[in-house]
């Protein structure tokens, strides 16, 4: 379904917003340039301060700056949904947005669906917020973050804490990996530990949870998988090499315990690469490229079916006739004829990729699976083909598009279900919006 450029509109809201920056943004550049360079320029050559501009020029200046400043305001796209365009169902009806103090890259729900808790895109910031009101209770800053939007955060089972990459001084700590934090008052219970590697210290930025066990990545090119309850370490997987039989750092983490396995994904451009390990045995069982020319950048897998679901972020060209083997697409709508920006389904213990989904044309920086799993959300936003951002919902077995919310700012992130799988969470830029999705989920087992 191709999305068109929303047109033009006039925005009271953004008319309004220039006005601090027309009366005070242009008076101070005119008092520096005339001022400072011009009247150093004077003085250096001896001339007088009346060879200045004239205040009824000055004036004159001023009012160009004004009408070009509020005309480029009124015609701008808007910062918040600009609604669905033609094609497209609509993904549902707001009730809550909130704003952070910072751009948030993650967004995850409470067992309980009473919070949301995020961290920023650059993971130096966990907060957390009433889901109802959204009013902040705390926030808790890190030493450093990975400057990485994978998926570092989540409630533990019981909806008492929030693990986290590891809030302290890595080389005080080499061996630190998580942090676990208080939902009361964002202190640290406790932190998690495992054995170093060669080189290097363990630092995680991204994490799976299924069950009672979390598989997390680690450095040197591994992963350890904890035991929730107690957060003993249960066994390491890999080293994880690529083709060349070089260590590889590890992007993205998917566990399936029932399946006995762990999903590895990593790479940028024309290198991404995902790789299958039994967990039992600590051996790779499959390895395959999800892109000929893109890097991954998002990944879950269904732990009912077993798909595994990948995002990417660069165009992609394939003939029509491979794609259509892959998935249901009405081609005369929906995909342009030379350029993809899909999400892909895949079984992971063979590489084969069993579906395409269908949608806007950017890069997925965030997936999420409903809790009964039948439903797939993505924010995707940013690409040479659009500067716009998307919430996105599709049914995961059919690909079918059930819902699309689009922003005029592509700095999307986060998305999340609440628990209930009623709701939906995700954030533009600062902005956090909480959106109702029983209606397109109204069959919601």
């Amino acid at each position: 379904m191709q999305i068109p450029s929303p047109s033009p509109r006039f925005n009271y809201l953004k008319a309004l917003s220039c006005i601090p920056h027309i009366f005070i943004s242009p008076w101070l550049q005119l008092k520096y340039y005339f001022f400072g360079v011009y009247g150093r320029y004077c003085m250096v050559r001896g001339i007088m301060f009346e060879k200045l501009p004239k205040p009824s020029h000055i004036r004159c200046v001023l009012f160009v700056l004004l009408l070009t400043s509020f005309l480029c305001g009124c015609m701008m796209p808007n910062d918040g949904p600009t609604g669905t365009q033609e094609g497209y169902p609509p993904l549902g009806t707001e009730v809550q947005r909130f704003y952070a103090p910072d751009d948030i890259g993650n967004l995850v729900w409470s067992p309980d669906q009473r919070y949301l808790a995020g961290s920023n895109e650059h993971d130096t910031i966990v907060y957390l917020w009433n889901a109802e009101s959204g009013r902040e209770i705390w926030r808790r800053q890190k030493v450093r973050g990975s400057g990485y939007r994978g998926n570092g955060l989540a409630f533990t089972s019981d909806g008492r804490a929030i693990i986290t990459s590891f809030v302290g001084v890595g080389r005080e700590r080499p061996e630190a990996t998580l942090s676990v934090l208080s939902v009361r008052d964002g202190s640290v219970l406790r932190d998690v530990y495992a054995p170093l590697p060669e080189r290097g210290m363990n630092y995680s930025h991204n994490f799976s949870i299924d069950k009672d066990q979390v598989a997390v990545s680690l450095g040197g090119s591994r992963v350890g998988i904890f035991d929730e309850k107690d957060w003993s370490l249960i066994r390491m997987i890999g080293p994880v090499l690529n083709k060349f039989g070089d260590p590889v750092g590890i992007d993205h983490v998917a566990l399936d315990v029932n399946r006995d396995i762990v999903v590895l994904g990593w790479g940028g451009l024309g290198f991404a690469t995902v790789q299958t390990w039994k967990l039992s045995e600590n051996r790779k069982v499959a390895e395959f490229k999800p892109y000929s020319v893109s890097g991954i950048t998002a990944m879950t897998i269904n732990r009912d079916s077993g798909r595994l679901v990948t995002g990417g972020d660069m165009v992609i060209t394939w003939p029509k006739e491979e794609l259509a083997k892959y998935g249901p697409i009405d081609f005369s709508t929906s995909i342009r004829d030379d350029h993809w920006r899909l999400v892909r389904g895949w079984n992971p213990l063979t590489g084969e990729r069993e579906i395409v989904y269908a949608g806007p044309e950017s890069m997925q920086r965030t997936l999420n699976l409903s809790p009964d799993g039948r439903w797939l959300a993505a924010a995707n936003g940013g690409s040479i083909r659009t500067n716009h951002g998307y919430a996105t919902i599709w049914n995961l077995e059919s690909g079918e598009i059930r819902g699309v919310r689009i922003h005029g700012d592509n700095g999307i992130s986060g998305v999340s279900f609440s628990p209930d799988g009623r709701k939906l969470a995700y954030a533009v830029a600062s902005h956090i919006y909480i959106v109702d999705v029983s209606s397109i989920v109204s069959d919601f087992r």
